[in-house]
């Protein structure tokens, strides 16, 4: 099995889109917890706030084809996660 490089987030993108899942986890991993802590941030629910991270990864596996086009992936995230957590909170008041 090749090695997947550490440090390049656009590599794994690319190996992401193609279905290679060792390259979702290192995503996962690499950016689960600073996610998690900044929607903690927005929502104040640790429930809610993994909740959504495990919904931005699962829809990045469903649209991974897409994924090469992302050229800053922590920024897209974070993103995500704000629009997310922004939904959770419209619907929750």
């Amino acid at each position: 099995m090749p090695t997947i490089p550490l440090h390049n987030d656009s590599v794994l993108l690319t190996r992401l889109a193609a279905g290679d899942e060792a390259a979702f986890n290192t995503l996962f991993e690499r950016h689960r917890d600073k996610l998690y802590r900044y929607l903690l941030k927005i929502t104040k629910s640790s429930e809610i706030a993994e909740e959504i991270v495990i919904d931005i990864f699962v829809k990045l596996w469903i649209g991974r084809e897409l994924m090469p086009r992302v050229q800053q992936l922590e920024g897209f995230l974070h993103k995500v996660a704000y629009h997310k957590a922004l939904d959770f909170l419209r619907t929750a008041s």
